[in-house]
């Protein structure tokens, strides 16, 4: 078994959710691995750490052991823009807001079934201990690594009840896709290039400066705001709330599940995209010539929409 505690040092919590109106508690599984993995690529940690982040990644949605939140009353702050040149003349002012909580317990912990190796679980470590916030800079915090036989009990868990929180969740391939938008390596690569063509001279001059604009004609990368769009649910477990029973219909039980293990992850606004994709495909593997049967396509011999059982993706 797998635990990484968490502690508040400030007793307060400052994240937001997606509308950026209220606070995020508990904290979303893929929050806290965004905050490990940022440690990671900011300190320049080695290949076992990463090795590390991505065992967990790969990981099904951890339990948590979280308490109740107090949320507490917003101030609305106005910050001045933040131009390039460094001024602020004639801009309008930019309202904020720091939404936060005050959990009862200023503890939280994520909690894993599985059982890593002592390697994995000495980089987790590691890890843990160069992350400082969780969320905003003002959330501070403490991580480590639960010690084996002192993990505790959940209280929330992923799939399980009347689902009471929706969070978002690490997936395989999210490493990858933070490094993409954290666009270290490009950054610098050219702040390196930069240097060289300040300090050179002549010919060789000429030639680092041809070479940047070659590789980087729209000038320095940027990075982009990391984002993470896999969803679970979470309960508390046992049996579900009564309610009537769900209706009868012509689905069958074995439903056929295909899993995305490659590539950025796609969020719900893919979903007609995506099942299109699918169905086209499947019409296509009839062949050109042949004409798919109604069961397939959905539509009877007349063109129009069948009134039989068909697949649905």
């Amino acid at each position: 078994m797998l635990a990484l505690g968490i502690r508040y040092l400030t007793r307060y919590a400052v994240a937001t959710d997606l509308a950026r109106q209220r606070p995020e508690w508990p904290p979303h599984p893929g929050r806290v691995f965004m905050a490990m993995a940022a440690a990671h690529f900011e300190t320049g940690g080695d290949a076992q750490e990463r090795a590390a982040l991505e065992w967990l990644e790969a990981l099904r949605p951890p339990a948590l052991r979280a308490s109740e939140a107090d949320e507490r009353t917003t101030v609305r702050t106005y910050v001045p823009v933040n131009d390039a040149h460094g001024g602020i003349v004639g801009r309008a002012r930019q309202e904020r807001g720091f939404p936060r909580c005050r959990p009862h317990e200023d503890q939280v912990f994520l909690i894993w079934e599985e059982d890593p190796c002592d390697e994995v679980r000495e980089k987790l470590g590691e890890v843990c201990r160069k992350v400082t916030r969780i969320g905003h800079s003002m959330s501070a915090v403490q991580m480590w690594v639960v010690r084996n036989g002192e993990e505790p009990q959940p209280n929330l868990l992923p799939g399980e009840g009347e689902p009471l929180a929706r969070l978002r969740v690490a997936t395989r391939g999210t490493m990858r896709s933070l490094e993409a938008a954290f666009n270290g390596k490009a950054i610098e690569e050219y702040d390196d290039l930069a240097d060289r063509v300040a300090t050179a001279t002549g010919a060789q001059k000429r030639r680092l400066k041809r070479e940047m604009e070659e590789k980087y004609p729209a000038g320095r990368p940027e990075w982009r705001r990391p984002k993470i769009l896999d969803w679970q649910g979470y309960g508390r477990g046992g049996a579900s709330v009564d309610g009537p029973g769900a209706i009868p219909g012509p689905f069958d039980d074995g439903f056929i599940v295909l899993r995305k293990d490659d590539g950025p992850a796609l969020g719900l606004e893919s979903t007609l995209q995506l099942t299109g994709a699918l169905r086209n495909a499947a019409m296509k593997a009839r062949g050109s010539d042949a004409v798919p049967p109604e069961w397939l396509s959905g539509h009877d011999a007349s063109g129009r929409p069948s009134r039989r059982v068909h697949v649905a993706f």
